[in-house]
């Protein structure tokens, strides 16, 4: 779902001339073009500074049947900004190029915004969010599509040396890094944007050390302050990222919401985060594998992760008084009972059956 627009240009208007209007709005070309023929060229708008962006705008220039036709897309999600950017994206190509154009709410009509205004860090914390949950959903689609040759790398637990070679077991083994990447990730990004705009910056920044690349990036521009004093911190450890959202607020307690009950489990919220990081390291830097890393426990992993830094995220939000955002669905559940299906359909099965 989304907002969509479409611009149908007059004849003598070329193919170039949309284009070069395009870059001088802010959208960046992509490198791939689709259509039939790959005719049509696709641009991407996404604007950084201060979270105005949730999603961006998408222009795809594609040959119609009369001449030159533009199409815009936003997300429903979108921001006030990314629409904002697609009404002057229609207007800019109505004005300067001629034509007429048609969208969701009628001919010639413009958008008007319906959603939530975000203050700048919330809109950060709701980005940050965002992205964790795309990371989530690309796992969930390589673990429901990755496939391997022969129906013997399905039998786990039996033998040690076998489960060490299995590549079920290492192809779950091998996602654990890009997990901790992910938390480490949302981590990062959410401090950043509740440090860009804390009353306690200054004292942050004074108790900081800048190191002189970054100096330099954050003078050409290719990074911001806030960035450069988090990539000084730890953001694998979880006493550590615990403190550096305490520096911020003293409301935000990482620790004490991972410490909570979960699903009336021994476990908490927290160890199971400190025995994934564990894991990663344990790859990482001896690359030892967890020869019991079965589907299930990748699942399970899952399942944690992303309870967890919804919990996170669902505090913060909670403490400002912010909107919860989540337009992202999770497929774990499903994968859990096809995993259970297929369970029960080995224990059903007469041992003898392949004979």
């Amino acid at each position: 779902m989304g907002y969509d627009s479409t611009s149908y240009l007059p004849k003598r208007v070329t193919r170039e001339r949309v284009e070069e209007l395009g870059e001088l709005l802010g959208y960046k070309r992509h490198t791939f073009r689709e259509g039939k023929g790959k005719q049509s060229v696709v641009f991407h708008y996404f604007e950084e500074q201060n979270y105005l962006s949730a999603c961006g705008v998408r222009l795809v220039v594609r040959k119609g049947s009369r001449g030159i036709e533009v199409d815009t897309r936003t997300n429903i999600w979108c921001s006030e900004d990314d629409m904002r950017m697609q009404n002057l994206t229609v207007k800019r190509l109505r004005d300067y190029l001629g034509g007429r154009f048609i969208t969701d709410f009628g001919r010639n009509r413009y958008f008007r915004f319906e959603g939530d205004r975000l203050e700048p860090p919330e809109a950060g914390c709701a980005l940050a969010f965002s992205r964790f949950g795309h990371n989530m959903v690309k796992m969930e689609i390589y673990i429901e599509n990755r496939r391997f040759e022969g129906k013997h790398w399905e039998t786990t637990g039996q033998f040690n040396f076998a489960d060490d070679i299995n590549p079920r077991i290492f192809s779950n083994n091998m996602l654990v890094p890009f997990m901790v990447a992910a938390l480490e990730e949302y981590f990062q990004a959410t401090f950043v944007a509740l440090l860009k705009y804390s009353p306690k910056k200054l004292t942050i920044l004074k108790n900081s050390r800048v190191r002189p690349e970054d100096l330099m990036a954050i003078a050409k521009g290719t990074t911001s302050v806030e960035r450069a004093i988090s990539d000084q911190f730890s953001f694998q450890h979880l006493e550590q990222i615990a403190s550096h959202f305490k520096s911020i607020d003293a409301r935000l307690d990482v620790a004490g919401v991972l410490r909570k009950p979960y699903r009336r489990r021994r476990r908490s919220l927290y160890e199971s985060f400190a025995a994934l990081i564990k894991h990663r390291h344990d790859i990482i830097h001896r690359s030892e594998t967890l020869t019991n890393f079965t589907d299930d426990l990748a699942i399970t992993a899952l399942e944690d992760l992303e309870a967890g830094i919804t919990r996170v995220y669902t505090m913060i939000v909670r403490t400002f008084g912010w909107h919860f955002i989540k337009e992202w669905g999770s497929g774990v559940e499903r994968m859990r009972k096809k995993i259970v299906a297929s369970m029960l359909k080995k224990k059903s099965q007469p041992r003898n059956a392949g004979q």
